[in-house]
């Protein structure tokens, strides 16, 4: 028996940095498409952050069949919610591939649910733990080292009555990493396309 589903994929810059349509590598932009099996039959733009962002798709079919995300810009926060009207009615019919240079795509689902198939925790054949680290998550776990490195050092010295220097340390590994992680937090998902759809508010 066949199904007819529609999907909404949200797909935003959570950098802090802006993304340019020259960050899309020609040979392998961020494509929409169908899971083994399965037909897209209709896709639309329904929901963008700015106008500005000229957020479009178009038709491809090398290197995969789909439909390719193509933008002028987004700055951080910016974003597009996009449907997609296809047969089946998995989590995981509807996915998201390609490359962006200097970056990478992050994929979830809405409500915390992890998109798996066969049982394991990978995405495209790639699992979490395989997957490169964007310099976000470099950050914060540095942030995470250098706090845990600083409030040791502090105690051991203080214990070590060497109080000035324990405490100063102590001080600057509250201060610092926090900093840095309070910096480096994912908008997830921006708040104008969360507003849109409360299904994106995972």
């Amino acid at each position: 028996m066949e199904s007819l589903s529609v999907t909404r994929l949200a797909v935003w810059n959570a950098g802090n940095e802006s993304i340019r349509r020259s960050h899309l590598p020609a040979s392998d932009r961020p494509v929409i498409y169908a899971g083994s099996g399965m037909k897209i039959f209709e896709t639309s733009v329904i929901e963008t952050s700015a106008a500005a962002n000229n957020v479009g798709l178009t038709l491809v079919d090398h290197p995969i069949v789909g439909f390719a995300i193509g933008f002028d810009f987004l700055d951080p926060g910016d974003g597009a919610v996009f449907s997609v009207v296809h047969d089946g009615n998995k989590l995981t019919d509807i996915r998201l591939n390609g490359e962006i240079i200097g970056g990478r795509i992050w994929r979830t689902v809405a409500h915390g649910e992890k998109p798996t198939e066969g049982g394991s925790q990978q995405w495209n054949g790639v699992s979490a733990w395989q997957r490169p680290r964007s310099g976000r998550f470099e950050s914060r776990i540095g942030a995470y080292a250098a706090f845990v490195m600083l409030l040791l050092c502090g105690f051991v010295l203080v214990l070590a009555s060497q109080w000035g220097v324990g405490l100063l340390l102590i001080v600057i590994g509250l201060i610092v990493p926090s900093g840095v992680l309070l910096v480096s937090q994912r908008v997830y998902p921006p708040l104008r396309l969360k507003s849109f759809d409360e299904n994106l508010g995972g």
